[in-house]
């Protein structure tokens, strides 16, 4: 089942934050829709970076975008004190998305604490890097499902930007690579009746509506790395027929810049 998000939650980094890069600061994990702007820690030994929600707040989702490792923790607790607590999500396996990056989407049970935590533990970093990179590590409230699941298995793309360098008669003599490679899916979706094709309706105002149109997809719930920051790309236009049984195909891309 397709579902997806719509807002984050407030936040800022809280003290018991070790990444503390002047020129990749921790604050970095904030930058909505910018994955490639990281925060670094100083080294590989265990580290934390932590949130502060202001308040308790019950989320339905924590996502980590982007990083360059494939175990940590997540935690959460009325205070800023990880000694022992309230929350624990146990070890993580984070997996390699399509995108060809390191993410993973939790949905905590809940969850609802002022601070928000990731405990990363001793470990030999995926790009061969001497610190840890995070890319996003971002809180939402609210997952939202649509009406009913989309008709078929949607195609899936790995977009790269590329541009050859060739010669005279069109022989190609080296490829350049421009940016890095976004993910997009097509998919066609159905609405049986008034009120699942209101429903549609509704989610997809919702993600227009997103700050930057944009909101957190959640592609498979088995596949926590298949999570990604997409913009829709589609028209929504429906075939409504009789409104029996109203078809629409929905498109969207991954926001890598913002």
């Amino acid at each position: 089942m397709l579902r997806a998000s719509f807002a984050t939650a407030t936040a800022t980094i809280a003290g018991s934050t070790t990444f503390a890069d002047a020129g990749w600061p921790p604050s970095n994990v904030l930058l909505f829709g910018r994955p490639f702007i990281r925060a670094y820690s100083p080294d590989l030994l265990a580290q934390r970076l932590t949130l502060d929600l202001a308040t308790a707040t019950a989320l339905d989702v924590i996502w980590l975008c982007h990083v360059n490792f494939t175990t940590c923790t997540i935690q959460g607790n009325a205070t800023d004190a990880w000694g022992a607590p309230s929350y624990t999500s146990g070890a993580l396996t984070i997996a390699r998305s399509g995108n060809t990056r390191y993410h993973h989407a939790l949905l905590p049970v809940a969850f609802n604490y002022r601070y928000l935590s990731l405990s990363i533990p001793n470990q030999a970093a995926t790009d061969g890097a001497t610190v840890f990179k995070v890319g996003q590590f971002l809180p939402w409230p609210t997952l939202v499902s649509p009406p009913r699941e989309i008709k078929i298995r949607p195609k899936e793309t790995r977009l790269k930007a590329n541009q050859d360098t060739k010669t005279e008669d069109g022989r190609v003599l080296d490829r350049l690579k421009l940016d890095e490679p976004r993910w997009r899916f097509t998919a066609e979706r159905q609405a049986w009746g008034e009120t699942e094709l209101a429903a549609w309706r509704e989610f997809d105002r919702r993600w227009d509506e997103a700050p930057g149109q944009a909101a957190l997809v959640l592609m498979r719930p088995t596949h926590p790395e298949e999570s990604y920051l997409m913009r829709r790309e589609d028209e929504e236009q429906w075939d409504v027929g009789d409104r029996v049984n109203s078809e629409s195909t929905i498109e969207a891309v991954e926001v890598v810049a913002g």
